[in-house]
């Protein structure tokens, strides 16, 4: 796992999107839905609730009908009934269960893309303040490491690799939250990016080595 960090995350993030679409019901993610968005009603102005219901509206049609990924689905798993054909057998299984299943599934997927693109466009709200905290992160860093360069000071490789392992793990969490079936506070992902942001600037970026 130590040689390959971003495809173990990789795997881990499809496994719990598959989880997911297979065991989390679609009652319980309308629910998460419905808490989250009181968080964000309490958190944000009336007028960025309604932008960002749009923003993740706008997005879920987009990939959803404009794609056809939708009807896709549907014609992949659920395909069109004969009337005339006798129910009976395996015909009468896939009436009774598997189509049952299926639909239901495609209601959790359906609920869960909403729920991502809604904590995605909450997160792309806090991007202007994410700039004002990169930049002077960023350049305190680099500051720091041309200080070091002309100075017989050494930048630290512990502070270094931990700074970069630290950061990774934030984000790969993050990942995870986006994903998430439980409810997620609408200040944990910018909350996150900016914390990713500042350990970058100033643990990493600070301690670079004097030759790259």
């Amino acid at each position: 796992m130590r040689d390959k960090p971003i495809l173990w995350a990789l795997i881990i993030l499809l496994v719990q999107a598959l989880l997911i679409c297979i065991l989390v019901p679609s009652s319980l993610l309308k629910k998460v839905n419905d808490i989250e968005e009181g968080w964000m009603e309490s958190t944000y102005s009336e007028a960025s609730v309604i932008r960002l219901r749009e923003t993740a509206d706008s997005w879920h049609y987009t990939l959803t009908r404009e794609t056809g990924l939708a009807d896709w689905m549907k014609w992949m798993f659920l395909p069109e009934r004969d009337p005339n054909a006798k129910n009976g057998g395996m015909a009468r299984l896939g009436e009774k269960v598997w189509f049952p299943y299926i639909e239901s599934r495609g209601e959790a997927l359906d609920d869960m893309v909403k729920t991502f693109f809604m904590r995605l466009s909450s997160l792309f709200i806090w991007t202007p303040l994410l700039v004002v905290i990169a930049i002077p992160s960023f350049f305190d860093g680099f500051m720091e490491r041309g200080i070091k360069q002309h100075t017989f000071k050494f930048p630290s490789p512990l502070k270094y690799r931990w700074g970069i392992r630290c950061s990774a793990v934030i984000l790969f969490l993050l990942n995870i939250c986006l994903l998430s079936p439980l409810p997620t506070h609408p200040l944990i992902l910018p909350g996150g990016i900016i914390l990713s942001v500042i350990v970058i600037g100033q643990v990493v970026i600070g301690n670079l080595p004097k030759r790259i």
